[in-house]
């Protein structure tokens, strides 16, 4: 590596808890950094963190969630030498923190971390007790929690007011609400008196949730959110017509591609205005997309064991709009989400099922959107779907 300029000046801001100054901008890691073992994007990596470094950057982030991002920070802080690190890690696991904290360190190849947070709110009470024990004992110099998953913002908050933390990390998109508002606005002078049931608003107010027992409007205002932020595709909008917590209609649009699917319970499925029968991949194992957004390490490796002798496993585009038409247009075969929200699923779960694939909660199946559940499971089709669960389960 060449050797540094001197830093310029960069906007910074004062840790509250300490009064440390800090630059305002970090240098995160989820996907980017997450490049295996090839040593020239290994490298590339290096050198993206040595041009941070130099323009007067300081926090890295990164998270066990992120693949192999850590050790390769820990790649790039050895060519490095002894760059001015302030290194944020989380602890993301449901039990042992501490092994799970120290496997991180070992990766990155720090003494200790200067952040340690909670990720997604993971048993956030046994982390914290562990945070503030090593921060008792010199071994880390702040704690924080962290929210991305349904934010979550009313506990988020709880824990604010009740846990002498040092730092939040949390999400937020002015676009979502934007649009949610529009949309909200044009439906209810479409159909007077019926209720919508947005996901700002729900995040909002648990109480929009009561809605879903009668005729609602379910919209996801910008799927595939995380996408959007990063300037890449896909994402889209979607919206589910419900009655009694069971969908009725549904229409599911990806600006990028310009693919409009929609679908009436009992008339089919479309794409564009052309009806469509859902069809498999045609290959032996059956490709299978699997959410890891939301699982545990131990959980990801359960997967794995089960699955991966018997299926090609790939990767879910994090965005339901784009997912659900891949079942039934040939792409993929089978997948997973442990996350049921109604505004992520209720639209393609309809959609995929007119269309002939077959699209179903595991635990609340025949109990309509009104019921809160994990797990869920679409497929080509239901021979697809009925293998998948029965190994699954079995």
């Amino acid at each position: 590596m060449p050797a540094r300029a001197q830093a310029p000046s960069v906007l910074a801001r004062p840790i509250p808890s300490t009064g440390e100054t800090i630059p305002a901008i970090g240098l995160g890691s989820w996907i980017t950094f997450n490049v295996g073992d090839d040593p020239v994007l290994r490298d590339e990596c290096a050198a993206v963190m040595a041009a941070f470094f130099e323009n007067g950057g300081r926090m890295i982030d990164s998270s066990p969630m992120y693949g192999s991002a850590q050790p390769v920070i820990g790649h790039g802080l050895a060519q490095l030498g002894t760059p001015p690190v302030f290194s944020a890690d989380k602890v993301w696991t449901s039990s042992d923190g501490p092994a799970q904290i120290e496997q991180s360190r070992r990766y990155w190849g720090v003494p200790r971390f200067d952040l340690l947070q909670v990720h997604n709110l993971v048993a956030w009470q046994d982390h914290l007790k562990t945070l503030y024990a090593m921060k008792e004992a010199g071994q880390l110099r702040y704690v924080g929690i962290t929210t991305s998953e349904g934010r979550r913002h009313d506990l988020f908050e709880e824990i604010m007011r009740t846990e002498p933390l040092d730092f939040v990390q949390l999400t937020y998109n002015i676009v979502d609400r934007e649009v949610e508002a529009f949309l909200t606005e044009a439906l209810t002078k479409l159909a007077p008196g019926v209720a919508v049931v947005g996901e700002e608003a729900v995040h909002a107010d648990k109480a929009v949730l009561d809605h879903l027992s009668g005729q609602c409007w379910i919209i996801d205002p910008l799927d595939g959110t995380a996408n959007f932020a990063e300037g890449k595709e896909p994402f889209g909008i979607i919206i589910a017509l419900a009655d009694a917590g069971r969908a009725v209609a549904g229409w599911i649009y990806d600006p990028n591609k310009d693919r409009f699917c929609h679908a009436r319970a009992g008339e089919g499925a479309f794409v564009n205005g052309d009806r469509i029968a859902a069809r498999t991949t045609g290959q032996q194992p059956p490709v299978t997309a699997v959410s890891r957004i939301f699982l545990t390490p131990e959980q990801s490796a359960m997967v794995d064991a089960k699955l991966a002798p018997h299926y090609t496993l790939v990767d879910i585009p994090r965005c339901a709009a784009e997912q659900y038409p891949r079942l039934a247009l040939g792409e993929n075969d089978v997948s997973s989400f442990k996350r049921t929200l109604a505004w992520d699923h209720a639209a393609g779960v309809l959609w995929l099922n007119e269309a002939g694939g077959k699209a179903a909660r595991l635990m609340a199946a025949n109990t309509g959107w009104t019921t809160p559940a994990t797990g869920l499971v679409g497929a080509s089709s239901p021979a697809i779907w009925d293998a998948f669960v029965a190994r699954v389960l079995g």
